[in-house]
């Protein structure tokens, strides 16, 4: 049976997401078949919610780190990897907006979607940028600088808002990684090409795949329904920050996702990068 923006809308309401402020993570295809695809449930989140947050995140840009700035425990493996750069095009803050670059492939269709629809603004983070629709769209994504990627996240917490996973689990949750960062972990250390010939650094946070371990932490805070095939959940993001907190403190392990090789989520642990002021934050590229 398909799904129609009456049921969408419908669970919105029993999860107690009505004039919310809520930060979308989605899968599409979770709902099964869904009339009208993607903007059936896009105008659903926007009829029943407040303000709607997506992450947009990309790849604009991105560049391998100078020989001058490596920080240590950043998370990279400066001997063995590199980044092929032929077909990156230059990060322009000046022209990057809703019709920019998105990595359908890690952020879904929904959000590819949400950024085409009437009143959506995106932040001008180089890499972990942000969408918002809806009364206070511009102040979640204003001021969203390199430097401070979990800003729309503060923000939404301050607003009392809520996370909402539609069909995808705590890997998606990128409000744990406000809680890193409360935790004291330091984000990672990236590199862009801006249009200006210039490389700079930018923050980010890093692995997610060890974030399902935090459920026996996290699950009993939750309300959940289900949406046609979809499993809709919903957290309060300050229940959630303060909850994923206090289990890292006890366990920081608990995020390790187990893959073998370096991985960011190994430097995580131990605190994220060590910034010994290498080099200035921008670079003259050659």
């Amino acid at each position: 049976m398909s799904v129609n923006e009456v049921a969408i809308r419908a669970g919105l309401c029993e999860l107690g997401l009505k004039d919310k402020d809520v930060a979308v993570h989605s899968s599409l295809k979770s709902f099964g078949d869904v009339t009208g695809g993607a903007y059936t449930v896009i105008r659903a989140l926007l009829d029943v919610c407040g303000t709607v947050l997506m992450p947009t995140f990309c790849e604009i840009g991105r560049t391998n780190p100078p020989l001058e700035d490596r920080p240590l425990q950043n998370g990279w493996d400066y001997q063995g990897y590199r980044i092929d750069t032929t077909d990156t095009s230059p990060f322009d803050p000046d022209t990057f907006d809703e019709t920019s670059e998105l990595n359908v492939g890690e952020m879904g269709r929904i959000p590819a979607e949400f950024l085409k629809a009437d009143g959506t603004v995106r932040s001008k983070h180089p890499s972990v940028s942000w969408a918002a629709n809806g009364p206070l769209a511009e102040w979640y994504v204003s001021g969203h600088g390199a430097d401070d990627p979990n800003l729309p996240l503060k923000r939404l917490q301050q607003a009392q808002g809520h996370v909402l996973l539609l069909g995808v689990g705590l890997e998606a949750c990128t409000a744990i990684h406000l809680a890193e960062e409360i935790a004291g972990r330091r984000a990672f250390i990236r590199w862009i090409r801006y249009a200006d010939g210039t490389i700079r650094r930018v923050r980010e946070y890093g692995c997610s795949y060890g974030f399902p371990k935090l459920e026996p932490f996290v699950g009993a805070l939750a309300s959940r329904v289900s949406i046609g095939k979809c499993r809709a959940v919903a957290h309060s993001v300050k229940r959630l920050v303060d909850a994923v907190v206090r289990a890292i403190a006890a366990q920081p392990e608990l995020t390790l996702c187990g893959r073998k090789g370096i991985c960011r989520c190994q430097d995580s642990v131990k605190g994220g990068p060590i910034d010994e002021a290498q080099s200035t934050s921008a670079c003259t590229a050659s």
